[in-house]
């Protein structure tokens, strides 16, 4: 018995240190501007740009396939960070900037069904089932 547990704990040193070892030998080196550029991003992951996520969005907007009024939620201030960061001019003409915009529960008609909570995108509800369920309203 000691004996297999000797050669288990070998065999899981001798794999761990070679995984260890490839992932910074084989390490792949990203896009810069992706990265800086997700970070300009609002980060709800939402979706509504078409992309499944910021990271998507951010990938298509290094290499140019996609116009920088693809973010609602980022609106105007967004598209000029971008162009600027892009060194390209801002097209507004396909922006609906509507300003920020804040959901409410109305606390008079919840059940705590939680059907808002499942399908807010930026994760801005909180409660629980069987509760009155409240938006946060402050930029964390």
């Amino acid at each position: 018995m000691i004996a297999a547990l000797l050669s288990l704990t070998l065999l899981g040193l001798a794999l761990g240190l070679g995984l260890g070892y490839a992932a910074i030998r084989l390490k792949v080196e990203g896009n810069p501007l992706v990265e800086e550029l997700e970070a300009m991003l609002p980060g709800s992951q939402c979706g509504q740009c078409g992309f499944p996520g910021c990271t998507g969005a951010a990938m298509a907007l290094a290499d140019g396939s996609a116009p920088i009024t693809l973010c609602p939620p980022g609106g105007r201030p967004l598209v000029e960070a971008l162009a600027a960061k892009l060194g390209i001019d801002a097209d507004f003409s396909g922006l609906d900037d509507s300003g920020p915009q804040v959901a409410e529960v109305q606390e008079d008609l919840c059940i705590g069904c939680t059907k808002c909570y499942k399908v807010c995108p930026t994760d801005a509800i909180l409660g629980a089932a069987k509760q009155i369920h409240a938006v946060f309203r402050e930029v964390r």
